[in-house]
């Protein structure tokens, strides 16, 4: 790509995720994202989707919690929702 060595010293440098899909959004520059995080705002047409960058890692994200506290109510129910969406086989 020709940028081996290249010593960047300027533009927009940015430490949290969110600041950087909303500076994707207002047209800053580019992000790559975790389809989980932005299929919204790419079906909200806030972000376009190229298909030509994507990448199939294998690697799962994984849902955890103690085996030996219970979960709080409101715990419950937010794992139980992010179940509800997700692709995990049913």
């Amino acid at each position: 790509h020709g940028i081996a060595g290249r010593d960047i010293t300027s533009g927009l440098r940015l430490n949290d995720y969110a600041l950087v899909l909303q500076a994707a959004i207002s047209g800053e520059g580019f992000a790559f994202g975790w389809e989980h995080v932005v299929r919204n705002l790419v079906d909200t047409g806030l972000l376009v989707g190229r298909e030509d960058w994507a990448w199939r890692t294998g690697r799962g994200i994984f849902l955890v919690w103690s085996r030996t506290i219970p979960l709080i109510s409101q715990a419950n129910l937010v794992r139980d929702w992010i179940i509800s969406v997700s692709d995990y086989p049913k």
